[in-house]
């Protein structure tokens, strides 16, 4: 890509001990962004930090410390701090006693700038808004979408053979977390002749909302129940409160498919469900194919991206590249 002329890079907060034997992310690392990224591979367009907010890259320093270590790694552009004052600030500060140089800053900026010029943002900074539906959202753009989507999703484990599912005529319940994702769904399966219901119980369901749903799962003769980070097994934390969720649903010994809307990871702590399916993110695109691949109007080919460890840790539950089709 660096070859082919790429404008722009993203870092991870990721911590490469092969890499850098500092333990800093790959954001922070003065020897991953300047020294391989910049030097090896003579990358010289503009890098961009991931979201500064995320916990990888919080965990060692404070906030005020991360975007000056960031700024010194080589980073040119810093996304979305906690507390951007605070960002702001400290940088103003170790520009002015300087721990980050102005030969750095100028550097930083000036990638900023020759990006702006060179797509003609700075002469040209407003769009004509009429041309937009000619541009964003083509048929041929959410074709696309459809298509790479179809091919995401992962069947993870179908030991009752429940997957793919016959939903036309029969009540179907969808529930959880995953925001409008449930909704999605649900209408999704409704266009295929489900009597679809709808229980949505967010990321932290409630005892009304856990009884709700079991409720409505007991008349139905299919439940999808949808996950959303449901691995944080801090019994203080919310989340672990789908893992309740999930449970209970199974206690109804009605037939259960728990769909992973966000992280596969999900899979593993609700491992008890016959059927489990890894979908990666809970938008309407993403829906609409889960409901072509349930229904078996496509074959499934998602292959896991990562592999899914047991929930105590102790082994590997799911291999990278795992997937089931037929």
């Amino acid at each position: 890509m660096i070859e082919a002329g790429i404008d722009s890079i993203m870092t991870g907060h990721l911590v490469f001990p092969a890499l850098d034997p500092s333990g800093d992310p790959a954001t922070l690392s003065h020897l991953i962004v300047t020294g391989l990224l910049r030097g090896s591979l003579g990358f010289t367009g503009l890098v961009v930090t991931d979201a500064l907010g995320m916990k990888g890259v919080r965990d060692k320093y404070g906030d005020d410390q991360v975007v000056v270590l960031a700024v010194n790694a080589g980073v040119d552009m810093l996304l979305r701090p906690p507390a951007f004052d605070l960002a702001h600030r400290s940088l103003l500060a170790a520009v002015r006693d300087g721990r980050i140089s102005r030969h750095r800053l100028d550097e930083a900026v000036g990638r900023i700038i020759r990006l702006k010029l060179a797509n003609g943002i700075v002469h040209h900074p407003m769009v004509d808004v009429s041309a937009v539906e000619d541009t964003v959202g083509t048929p041929s753009h959410l074709d696309r979408a459809d298509r790479i989507t179809e091919t995401t999703t992962t069947v993870v484990k179908n030991a009752a053979g429940l997957l793919p599912a016959r939903v036309d005529g029969r009540r179907v319940l969808v529930a959880g977390a995953g925001g409008s994702a449930v909704q999605h769904l649900a209408g999704a399966l409704a266009d295929r002749g489900a009597e679809a219901r709808t229980v949505s119980t967010g990321t932290g369901p409630s005892d009304a909302a856990i009884a709700a749903a079991v409720g409505a799962a007991a008349d139905a003769d299919l439940t999808f129940v949808l996950t959303s980070k449901a691995w944080d097994t801090d019994v203080t934390d919310p989340q672990a409160r789908q893992q309740l969720l999930v449970d209970e649903l199974l206690g109804t010994g009605r037939p259960v498919v728990v769909v992973a809307v966000a992280d596969p990871y999900d899979l593993a702590y609700v491992d008890g469900a016959p059927a489990g399916v890894a979908a990666y993110a809970p938008n309407a695109v993403t829906m609409r194919a889960l409901a072509r691949v349930l229904c078996d109007e496509v074959g499934p080919r998602g292959r896991l991206p990562v592999e899914i460890p047991t929930a105590d840790g102790t082994g590997v539950l799911y291999p990278y590249g795992h997937g089931l089709t037929w």
